[in-house]
């Protein structure tokens, strides 16, 4: 039987950095390699056989500073350079008495020029590559981390590097080891106070909290501009989404009043922009601005502290606290590329609304305090210049752009818009019109052809006349990578070089684009000569770039700022994986990230983490953006260690529900029960150590009954549908649930978000009320649902407000989701579970709980 292999928080290994190196308390049967013990001969050292050239590895053993290292010298001008190492049995038992979190390598490296090398691990048998982590190699000594949900499929482990630029390579390296931690953190508020996001600069918690239905008034000063009485009639909407009432507007100061004003100037220290001021009391609360954008933020951070509690009744408490806070970064963004049809005979599993944009838009870009929206929705709109584009089964018109739009800047977000112009014009236009392919490069867009400026500047045309948009971006990254099989591409286009080519579009997009006001930002790879920049000579046009042009790195290497910046150009940050160029950001005009659509995990199973395609570096990038300052480095693997991230996630699950009563109560499932949970996982080769005892459990404030009997789950199979009869009003119902999912039983498992744009399906949650009709939600992994033995690196679903371990001992999990009843005046016949039957593996529910109405 498999055994399974998680992760936790608290590492084991202690190590000391001095002379002597000490592993003081690791087991020396999870070193793989030791440059004190093993000779450099037993190194596998070779060049890729797949990859045609010479760059090749040479190791020997040196003495620096009294420590052993094994010294690498890469040699050769092409291909790729491999040091290889074997994964043994004795490893893999070693791992299974512990909790397993990577692979470690401690690397010296005596230059600042910040190489590239690769971690990779194999897997057994057919030696297929099952994950890969680039890692920038920095001045000094450091550790580097190669994290995976689980060694026993693994053989190999090699480090490997590309010859590029990076001829000649030199560094050390002591000890290859797997890295072992003890417990994760998997979030829920941990503190006596709420963790909010982004955090905030100076708080002064209260130790006390007070009921929120205290607050009944509303006031604004009487010379309150039409900004300021704006922000606040929007506070008091969301307040009443929450709340169930609306706060009623006064002129004067009384008891139980939240008062919304700017606040007057004092000096630039204490009013900066941006800033605000947050006082929460029993009987009133202060929302101070240091300017109207301030004011709003201070709303924002309002509604954190009154969801942070997790009481999702009417007699929620809110915390008493006192709060100064302001960002250091100015400019702080979000991009998506949304989702949408690369071609006419594109198929979604599933679709996305209106109200799902708004929905993300509220929580991910204005409620993480963004600054600005970045949006592709190139492929998903139904163009008015450009009908040969348009599809009935596309998600938005340019009348849904021209509301949210108008929906964003009335929130204090600035609306931009992205057209992949050119290199990855097959996600926007290229596959509707072919023949604008290069022929060297058919994935890209020939910059030469004599329709294609026409067709991209309407296309443009649509998003300024709906959005009224004030920057732009064509992409511009990753230009002529991916030649025609079997061809050598030609220099030229047209009788002109592909960097004259490159630079020629540009600058007349730039210059078309000025004339209308609007801002032009692309990403800066083909202009950096460490990143693609060599291809055709594209970096040398760099200096007849304007300097208004905001340049946009998305990977650093550790002067990919600093080659734009000290030249005068605006760089400003867009991440696709987390980088966050800590050595590089003083010198950065904005800070962001792009997310890859909603959230869902790239791959059902990752191979280690899913960093690309999920809303960590989100969460991540708005926090590290606001607190720029500090003296802080952070990686996503540690903010989900240290509860930080799963914190984030749960803390904006929480949805307002209006009509939410005061009382909870559990659903009897005893007559429906059909599995007992530890039999069923073990017959699915999962096997629990230490159930967490059987009796009614209060699960993130929520009483949700559990039961000693045998029989303790309800386990619905593919294709399968149960009634769980109710017979009552609620306003929400509680889920406590999880998804069995073995690589085996998955029908799919690659579960991209171009085809699952808000997560691979599991089921149908159905309310049936009595007067025959029904309101249905679907369960999606990575949203409303996970698996029980989900890689703790990718464990927190987006509308899940709480992630319960079931084992004491082992990593293994179930998820509470509030289904919220859009009309609880009507009761409740039924809830029907379905399951859609899109992967091969059973849903289990543990426990239901209904919260009852509140009459107001």
């Amino acid at each position: 039987m498999k055994k399974k292999i998680g992760i936790s928080a608290f590492t084991l290994m202690l190590f000391f950095q001095n002379a002597a190196r000490l592993y003081a308390a690791l087991d020396p049967a999870l070193i793989i390699y030791d440059a004190g013990k093993n000779p450099p001969a037993e190194l596998k050292c070779r060049t890729k056989s797949w990859v045609p050239g010479n760059f090749r590895p040479e190791a020997e053993k040196v003495i620096i500073d009294n420590a052993p290292y094994a010294h690498i010298t890469c040699t050769g001008d092409s291909g790729e350079a491999q040091i290889l190492f074997t994964i043994t049995e004795e490893h893999l038992k070693a791992v299974q008495s512990v909790q397993y979190d990577g692979i470690k390598v401690g690397i010296r490296y005596d230059k600042e020029n910040a190489p590239i090398i690769n971690f990779r691990v194999w897997a057994k048998g057919n030696k297929r590559s099952v994950g890969y982590q680039p890692q920038v190699l920095q001045l000094g000594y450091h550790e580097y981390k190669f994290r995976a949900s689980e060694l026993g499929d693994i053989e190999f482990f090699d480090i490997s590097v590309r010859a590029g630029d990076q001829k000649n390579l030199e560094f050390y390296f002591d000890k290859v080891y797997i890295s072992v931690k003890a417990e994760l953190n998997t979030g829920a508020r941990q503190s006596s106070h709420p963790v909010l996001i982004p955090r905030v600069k100076k708080a002064a918690w209260k130790n006390t909290s007070y009921p929120a239905a205290n607050y009944k008034y509303i006031t604004v000063p009487d010379n309150a501009t039409a900004r300021t009485r704006r922000t606040a009639e929007l506070f008091n909407q969301k307040f009443s989404s929450f709340m169930g009432y609306p706060l009623q507007p006064v002129k004067d100061m009384r008891s139980n009043i939240i008062k919304l004003a700017i606040k007057q100037p004092v000096n630039e220290q204490v009013n900066k922009e941006q800033g605000y001021y947050l006082s929460i009391n029993q009987d009133h609360v202060m929302l101070e601005g240091n300017d109207e954008q301030g004011l709003y933020y201070a709303c924002t951070t309002f509604f954190q502290v009154l969801t942070a509690s997790y009481d999702p009744r009417a007699s929620r408490q809110i915390f008493g606290v006192e709060i100064h806070d302001w960002p250091d970064c100015r400019q702080r963004a979000l991009k998506i590329f949304h989702p949408g049809h690369w071609s006419k005979e594109w198929k979604f599993k599933t679709s996305i609304t209106y109200d799902d944009l708004v929905d993300f838009t509220e929580r991910y870009v204005i409620g993480l305090k963004n600054t600005h929206f970045f949006p592709d929705f190139s492929s998903c709109v139904n163009y008015k210049s450009v009908p040969a584009l348009n599809l009935d089964a596309k998600f938005f018109s340019l009348d849904d752009l021209r509301r949210f739009a108008v929906f964003c800047r009335d929130n204090f977000i600035e609306v931009g818009a992205c057209i992949e112009l050119g290199s990855h014009a097959g996600y926007s236009y290229l596959r509707y019109f072919p023949e604008l392919a290069d022929k060297d490069f058919p994935a890209e867009a020939n910059l030469e052809h004599p329709q294609h400026w026409n067709l991209v500047t309407a296309m443009i045309s649509d998003f300024i006349d709906s959005m009224q948009i004030k920057y732009f971006s064509p992409g511009s990254d990753e230009y002529y990578f991916h030649p025609l099989k079997g061809t050598t591409p030609s220099a030229e286009i047209n009788g002109k070089s592909r960097a004259q080519s490159f630079l020629d579009f540009h600058l007349k997009l730039y210059k078309w684009l000025k004339d209308r006001g609007i801002k032009m930002f692309m990403y800066s790879d083909m202009l950096d000569q460490q990143m693609g920049g060599k291809r055709f000579d594209l970096y040398k046009t760099l200096d007849s770039f304007p300097k208004d042009i905001i340049m946009c790195p998305w990977h650093d290497l550790g002067n990919s700022v600093e080659c734009f910046s000290a030249k005068g150009w605006p760089v400003w940050i867009i991440n696709t994986y987390w980088n966050s160029f800590y050595k590089s950001r003083t010198n950065i005009y904005g800070f962001g990230v792009a997310a890859y659509g909603y959230g869902p995990k790239r791959h059902f199973f990752p191979d280690n983490d899913d960093n690309f395609t999920r809303l960590d570096k989100v969460f991540l990038s708005a926090d590290y953006s606001w607190n720029l300052a500090e003296e802080k480095n952070p990686n996503i693997y540690e903010e989900v260690e240290n509860g930080f991230l799963g914190n984030a996630f749960t803390l904006l699950s929480v949805r307002p529900n209006p009509r939410a009563g005061i009382s909870f109560e559990p659903l009897p499932l005893d007559a429906l029960y059909s599995h007992s949970l530890k039999a069923y996982l073990l017959s699915n080769g999962i096997a629990l150590e230490e159930l967490t005892s059987d009796a009614r459990q209060i699960i993130a404030n929520v009483p949700m009954q559990l039961t000693a009997d045998e029989k303790n789950s309800i386990v619905i199979d593919p294709g399968a549908l149960k009634t769980i009869p109710v017979g009552k009003k609620f306003s929400s119902i509680f889920f406590l649930h999880s998804l069995l999912a073995d690589k085996k039983l998955v029908s799919g498992s690659y579960s991209m978000p171009d085809f699952w744009p808000i997560g691979l399906i599991a089921g149908q949650y159905t309310l049936r009320y009595d007067d025959g009709s029904s309101f249905s939600r679907l369960i999606a992994n990575d949203k409303n649902i996970n698996t029980i033995t989900e890689n703790p690196y990718t464990l927190n679903p987006t509308d899940c407000r709480y992630v319960w371990k079931i084992d004491k001992k082992k990593e293994a999990y179930f998820y509470q989701y509030e289904f919220i009843n859009p009309f609880p005046d009507k009761t409740i016949r039924a809830v029907e579970i379905k399951h859609l039957n899109y992967y091969k593996a059973g849903m289990i529910i543990l426990a239901l709980t209904g919260l009852d109405v509140n009459k107001k």
